[in-house]
């Protein structure tokens, strides 16, 4: 599996990858024909998972949506709220690389 977006840390471990549709498209109605092609290529987010151990006393969950350096979102605890980082997080624990 390659990343799709640039990420340079050397000690980060692609876990995977992560798309979602979501949010609203506004000036659309569900009947008019173009919402539905509006609407998914306007919330359809994607993101490279990676899990950072580069610190060993402060492992983290990282979720890549571009290729500017600062197109991520990072933590552990923001897996208690983000959809993707949970899904970074589950991954990391299942490769045996965090804890559960």
């Amino acid at each position: 599996m390659k990343p799709v977006y640039t990420h340079d840390c050397t000690k980060c471990v692609l876990l995977g990858r992560y798309e979602t549709t979501t949010g609203v498209v506004p000036n659309f109605t569900p009947s008019d024909e173009q919402w539905e092609r509006t609407f998914a290529a306007n919330t359809k987010k994607e993101y490279d998972l990676y899990f950072c151990g580069k610190q060993a006393d402060l492992p983290t969950v990282i979720a890549r949506y571009g290729d500017e350096g600062s197109h991520y979102v990072s933590g552990l605890h923001g897996a208690e709220h983000d959809e993707f980082l949970k899904a970074a997080k589950n991954l990391a624990i299942v490769k045996g690389l965090l804890d559960a």
